[in-house]
């Protein structure tokens, strides 16, 4: 007879290390109530403590100014050099946006009125 190999998500596996973590329920109880061995629950926490420094770095490419940027590097390799304003030229209309200076020195993207 061959079993074969059960697959936790990510949220399976959050839900079993906030409970020991946060709820203080022990990895005895824990490894019953979901059927695992203890020492996998002990795998996941180490995993979740030694990787925890992850959860406060900023992920790049996920800023408001950091998709902006790439929109308008996204136009001047298709358009060119007018990059925006040529774009805008060929369409014949402005485009939904205008682009400026934000406080943390990259772009803000707000949309045009009345669009």
């Amino acid at each position: 007879m061959t079993s074969s190999r059960r697959r936790f998500t990510s949220e399976q596996k959050a839900q079993v290390t906030r409970s020991h973590l946060a709820n203080k329920k022990t990895v005895s109880v824990l490894a019953e109530e979901f059927g695992l061995h203890p020492s996998q629950i002990h795998l996941w926490v180490n995993l979740l403590l030694t990787q925890a420094d992850k959860a406060f770095e900023r992920s790049s490419g996920n800023t408001r100014a950091d998709k902006a940027r790439y929109c308008h590097e996204l136009c001047f390799e298709v358009c060119g050099s007018g990059g925006v304003s040529e774009l805008e030229h060929s369409v014949g209309e402005d485009l939904p946006f205008e682009g400026g200076e934000d406080q943390g020195g990259g772009i803000e993207v707000a949309p045009v009125p009345g669009r």
